[in-house]
């Protein structure tokens, strides 16, 4: 049981959810089998990181990567929430910078629901060719899921409920928050 209490956030209470050590424990678990792949398939990945949400974990995958594995990190700003809510329509802040065209890409994201957001940005990175594409969101929701987007490779699989925390706000709010947190 987690020992950590409800909080408040603008005018929604959140409970409990994933504590960080558990956190912890699967992104070191998720960044071993990345770097495993990697080299067993002899690529040097441009791992791309989709800001904002994602800069946490991003940070502590990052760490956990085997320190010899050659890798690229670019970065893009995507987003289609407004409040709790999905608004479907993606808007594109940062655009990627460099060119993938024969390169393994691998998305590092927050939160993969709906799959609005990534099902548009995947289509755009395959206009460029690249070899190959991989998803690795820190959470899933399945059952949310309304694109096809091949196989997503979470660390954790969640039912469709709001959270925040670790990277993840509500209305810009709570991504300080070391765990993280569902909506009550």
């Amino acid at each position: 049981m987690n020992s950590y209490s409800n909080i408040a956030i603008n005018d929604r209470i959140f409970a409990p959810f994933i504590s960080h050590v558990n956190i912890q424990i699967k992104i070191r678990q998720k960044a071993k089998e990345v770097s495993a792949y990697c080299k067993q398939q002899g690529v040097e990945p441009v791992f791309v990181i989709v800001l904002k949400g994602a800069f946490i974990y991003s940070s502590d995958f990052f760490k956990a990567l085997d320190k010899d594995l050659v890798c690229f990190v670019e970065f893009v700003k995507l987003s289609s929430y407004h409040g709790t809510d999905s608004s479907g329509e993606i808007k594109v802040d940062l655009p990627l910078s460099c060119k993938v065209e024969g390169k393994t890409v691998i998305i590092l994201e927050d939160i993969v629901d709906t799959g609005s957001t990534m099902n548009y940005f995947i289509a755009e990175l395959k206009k460029q060719n690249p070899t190959e594409i991989k998803l690795i969101p820190l959470l899933f929701k399945p059952s949310a899921l309304k694109y096809d987007l091949g196989h997503v490779d979470h660390c954790f699989e969640i039912e469709n409920k709001f959270v925040v925390g670790y990277g993840l706000d509500y209305d810009g709010v709570g991504r300080q928050l070391p765990d993280i947190y569902r909506l009550v």
